[in-house]
């Protein structure tokens, strides 16, 4: 099967639930308006980083060996800096 653009996404988000962590941060990260509020650069940005923590978490069984350790380092960073600049 191809999918191709929006079909694509909109395939994704069925799967993973339109409710789900991926979806909800994606959602934001895009600029999405949740519940009528629009959500400021920092909270995008923010949700971005919160989508590659999700995006690595789904994907981490299948990740080739000589990619595992530069992905581990990133979510590293990335845990760390949301732990410190997010309440």
């Amino acid at each position: 099967m191809l999918i191709r653009g929006n079909a694509y996404l909109q395939h994704v988000q069925e799967t993973l639930g339109v409710d789900s962590v991926w979806t909800r941060s994606y959602m934001q990260a895009a600029g999405v308006a949740i519940d009528g509020i629009s959500t400021s650069v920092e909270a995008r940005s923010i949700a971005a980083l919160r989508l590659y923590q999700e995006t690595v978490r789904l994907l981490r069984p299948h990740l080739l060996p000589e990619h595992r350790e530069t992905v581990e380092v990133l979510m590293n960073m990335v845990d760390l800096q949301l732990d410190e600049q997010v309440p």
